[in-house]
């Protein structure tokens, strides 16, 4: 899925890996437009529990989920 322009300056940003507890968007030039995603908020209980959570990372799977969710916040636009 690809993403749309930032609405304040128009570049694109790139897709961050991952890392940590959030899954975030945001524009590279101007840091203006940001989109945060709480990768365990998209997670079940039973999930929660037997993910490992290695090296401050979630399993790919709900990386995953947590970037889709991301780049549809991002592409929304109101008119």
């Amino acid at each position: 899925m690809n993403l749309k322009p930032c609405p304040f300056c128009n570049s694109v940003p790139s897709l961050p890996t991952g890392d940590g507890t959030q899954y975030e968007i945001w524009c590279d030039d101007c840091g203006k437009a940001v989109v945060s995603v709480q990768i365990c908020d998209l997670m079940t209980h039973e999930e929660k529990l037997t993910d490992d959570f290695i090296n401050y990372r979630y399993q790919e799977i709900y990386i995953d989920r947590a970037k889709e969710e991301a780049i549809k916040r991002w592409n929304k636009r109101f008119n």
